[in-house]
């Protein structure tokens, strides 16, 4: 047996099979053209291939092989040609965790067509190119997780992971609990840094280092991907008043890469909390907010006349004409236009209506009073109810007013308007 490491830092093996010797030697140490050269020398039967030893060839550390290894012949000062011949055959190979192939196991057959001497011999050189193994970097780019702000009724999410294929990473989704902290994204009052864990239990798989919050530990698929659905709750009522609800509702979205291939731009990174070490984690808060939803009705406890020319349904005795002020829609004018189903109905005023929201005299109902409709602020003014004749006297009533929402609240508000306390129709 004889073992040697060659010029490029691969270890070459080879031990001699059926009776067969191998020895090895240094040429010309320490010189530019040093060499490893290894001696196969024994006794074999003519013109039959026999195994003559095995080889193994492995590579050096973070290097690969650039291509099979091979032998050739190299010119020589035989004194006749020689038939003889020695070949290569793949036993085996072994692999990195890479892939990369890094051991090369081969059988060498010699098949003796003469004699062969020391004077006449046969000379072969082993290729054996390598090069260096470039680690690549794996890793998360990045993390899609939809919309800053969560609907105010809860919403289900796809939350997709993006990276390199097989990528570890680990992540937590919580949401704010109540405190007068001032968290790292500096919100006030409401998102204090205590939080709880929200995620979804058929995801989640291990917790975090302080036991704190369940997180999914996991690695991207084969496509470099990680995808899976996440609940968001609804805005609920306090626990310390049923009446009142929370206004706003922050949730916070980590994910701890084992490696960051991008800067997570828009991410908070290891942001501080009073209860857990986020320390290398990338963070986004989600907002939640309830705005409140402002309707305004008209009604009419008769079928006498129309509303803005609506069609009343076929046995209806009531009516209603209802509108949403949608927000950022929050001063707007509104106009009722009132005609008798009949030629024979004339209208009479009643009474011009007047409005309070602090809990005086007015006419519009329901949700008026901010007591009582969650701090809705609401003013209505310009108003105005005059008669006007198209066909027959007074046969249109048209009643108009400016609404404006100063402030919408904490619960859904809706002001009615009783027409036939303003108008008669006879």
């Amino acid at each position: 047996m004889a073992i040697e490491t060659l010029s490029n830092s691969s270890n070459l093996e080879i031990i001699g099979s059926n009776g067969i010797t191998v020895t090895s030697k240094t040429l010309n140490p320490g010189e530019t053209n040093e060499a490893k050269q290894f001696s196969i020398s024994g006794r074999v039967q003519l013109n039959k291939p026999t195994i003559v030893g095995t080889m193994k060839l492995t590579a050096a550390e973070n290097k690969r092989f650039l291509k099979a290894p091979g032998i050739g012949l190299k010119n020589s000062n035989r004194v006749i040609d020689l038939n003889s011949g020695l070949r290569m055959k793949l036993t085996s190979t072994e692999k990195d965790t890479d892939g990369n192939i890094s051991i090369y196991l081969y059988d060498l057959i010699y098949t003796g067509k003469e004699k062969v001497s020391k004077i006449n011999k046969l000379k072969y050189k082993l290729s054996n190119e390598t090069i260096p193994i470039v680690s690549k970097v794996t890793g998360i780019q990045k993390i899609d997780i939809g919309k800053m702000k969560v609907k105010r009724n809860g919403e289900k999410r796809k939350i997709t992971i993006y990276g390199d294929p097989y990528s570890a990473f680990k992540l937590s989704i919580n949401k704010f609990i109540e405190s007068k902290a001032i968290d790292s994204f500096g919100n006030p009052a409401r998102e204090g840094a205590r939080e709880e864990s929200i995620l979804n239990d058929a995801h989640a798989n291990s917790v975090t280092a302080d036991g704190r919050y369940k997180i999914i530990d996991g690695k991207l698929n084969s496509k470099g991907i990680y995808t899976f659905n996440q609940s968001f709750p609804a805005l609920q009522a306090d626990s310390d008043d049923s009446t009142r609800y929370l206004t706003l509702g922050n949730y916070s979205v980590n994910i701890l890469p084992t490696v960051a291939k991008s800067s997570f731009t828009g991410w908070t990174k290891s942001r501080k909390s009073i209860d857990t070490d986020w320390t290398g984690w990338y963070s986004k808060l989600l907002k939640q907010k309830f705005v409140a939803t402002v309707k305004l009705q008209a009604t009419a406890n008769n079928v006498l006349y129309t509303i803005n020319r609506q069609v009343i349904p076929g046995g209806a005795g009531t009516q209603t004409f209802t509108r949403v002020i949608l927000p950022k829609k929050d001063e707007i004018k509104v106009k009722y236009i009132l005609r008798p189903v009949s030629a024979s109905h004339a209208f009479g005023i009643l009474k011009t209506p007047s409005y309070s929201k602090t809990g005086g005299t007015s006419d519009w109902t329901g949700d008026v009073n901010m007591t009582s409709n969650g701090k809705t602020d609401i003013d209505i003014s310009n108003i105005s109810l005059v008669l006007s004749t198209t066909t027959i006297s007074n046969d249109t009533a048209t009643f108009s007013f400016t609404m404006k929402i100063n402030k919408r609240g904490y619960k859904d508000v809706t002001i009615g308007i009783p027409l036939n306390t303003l108008v008669s129709c006879s």
